[in-house]
This record gives structure tokens, C-alpha cells and sequence, in this order.
């Protein structure tokens, strides 16, 4: 980690993410103005874990730019993949307003840009300003809005609709249309996204040459291009 607060450029990428963040949706401008005050900006490079399970670091991460994994330890495996984070997000696996040992492993995927502060300030601020408060159960409806689909879509659909169902959400958040198609970059290999859709990596890889075979993909380096997006959409119900 690498406290980014004297660089311009990094400060306004991390101002952009921060604007995105539910924890501001409820704030004023005078008071989006003094939270970021007592925010910290630092950087991570791609592979750097910003926190590991278990750690007593009680700080609350803002991601500003960037892409995050989060993760945890599951039997043999050091860390299974749980969610993919993006600028706006809180960097947890639920986040709440109470400090505790982190439950889940963070990692950046490419180079990671955040705004950190201490729940101890965070808690004063929200003591002031209940609007905090609810800024945290907007992320969290969302975190469970997604894992109670995630849920569901693991009874109903088999292992090429799920992959389809994640790459059309990855899409719409992260894609850049060219055309007809999307392109976007999940930094991820099929053991990360197997686990992201609850299958094996041999499912994951037959899925993949499937809607390679039908024209409506191609890989890329670390990303996929939907050739036509709007057959893996129909494919995804």
C-alpha cells in the first residue's frame, strides 16, 4: 500500500469513486467535503492484498478506482472467490458500521486507487449525520439483493446460464460497447469465475467454448468480448 494523497491525478480518480459510493448518496456537499477531509487515498498494484480475514484493521475502504476481489478461506483453498468490487463499492463483504476483524480477504485485480478512514471517525460522523446510516443499508440491500439472485439462479439454471447471467452483469457495469458488441476485462481465471457461479472450472471451460461455438463470444486477454450480447442475454433467463 501507498498513501496516494499528494498526487492530483489519483486524488481526483479517488473523488470520482467516492462520488459513486452509497456512503455519500444521503450526504450534502458540505458534508461529502468533510468526510473526504478525513480520508486517507492509497494505492495498490495489481496482486496486493489491501486486508486479509481475520486482520484487526478497522478502517472502511472506499474503492475509487479499480477492480477488487474479495474472498474467503474454504477448506484447502487459502481463498475462494466471493464478489468482484468496482469504484463505488465498500470493500467488504458485507459492510456495517461496527469495527471488527475482517471477515473476508481483499485483493487488487488491477492497479486499485481507495479512500480508507477509521470507524471510529466513521461512527462520529455518523452520530452527526444519521444520512450515513443510510447510505450503509443501501449497500447492503444491494449485497443481499445479489446474493439472494446468486441463490436463486443456482436452482435454476445450469452452469452455462449462470456463466451467461455473470457475464452480461459484468458487462453492463465494467463493458465498453464498440458496435454490436461489448467489450470488458474480468482479470479473472475460470477457477475465479467457477466460483463466482457456484460450478467447476471443467463446467466453466465448457461453457465458454459452447458460446464460442455459437459466435456469441470471444476471449480476450483477462476479459471477453460479447460478439452478441443480446443471445447471451436470452440465454441468461
Amino acid at each position: 500500500m501507498n498513501s496516494a494523497d499528494n498526487d492530483a491525478e489519483l486524488h481526483q480518480a479517488a473523488e470520482q469513486g467516492l462520488g459513486l459510493s452509497y456512503l455519500c448518496r444521503w450526504l450534502s456537499g458540505e458534508q461529502r467535503q468533510e468526510l473526504r477531509q478525513q480520508m486517507t487515498v492509497e494505492s495498490f498494484g495489481p496482486d496486493q492484498r489491501i486486508f486479509a480475514e481475520g486482520d484487526h484493521e478497522y478502517r472502511l475502504h472506499v474503492l475509487g478506482a479499480g477492480k477488487v476481489k474479495i474472498g474467503r478461506a474454504l477448506d484447502s483453498r487459502p481463498c475462494r472467490l466471493l464478489d468482484v468490487l468496482g469504484p463505488g463499492d465498500l470493500v467488504d463483504g458485507f459492510p456495517t458500521l461496527t469495527p471488527r476483524p475482517k471477515r473476508v480477504t481483499a485483493v487488487a485485480m488491477t492497479e486499485v486507487i481507495t479512500l480508507s478512514l477509521h470507524y471510529l471517525t466513521l461512527q462520529n460522523l455518523a452520530r452527526r449525520w444519521p444520512e450515513i446510516g443510510f447510505g450503509f443499508a443501501d449497500e447492503l440491500d444491494i449485497r443481499l439483493r445479489v446474493a439472494e439472485q446468486r441463490r436463486i439462479d443456482q436452482t435454476r439454471l445450469d452452469i452455462p446460464g449462470r456463466l451467461a447471467v455473470l457475464f452480461v452483469r459484468l458487462a453492463r457495469r465494467y463493458g465498453v460497447r464498440q458496435g454490436e458488441s461489448v467489450t470488458f476485462q474480468h482479470h479473472m481465471d475460470q477457477i475465479e469465475l467457477a466460483d463466482l457461479i457456484g460450478a467447476s472450472r471443467e463446467g466453466v471451460n465448457k461453457a465458454i467454448a459452447e458460446f464460442v461455438a455459437r459466435g456469441w463470444i470471444q476471449s480476450i486477454p483477462k476479459g471477453v468480448c460479447l460478439l452478441r450480447p443480446a443471445a447471451l442475454a436470452r440465454r441468461a433467463r
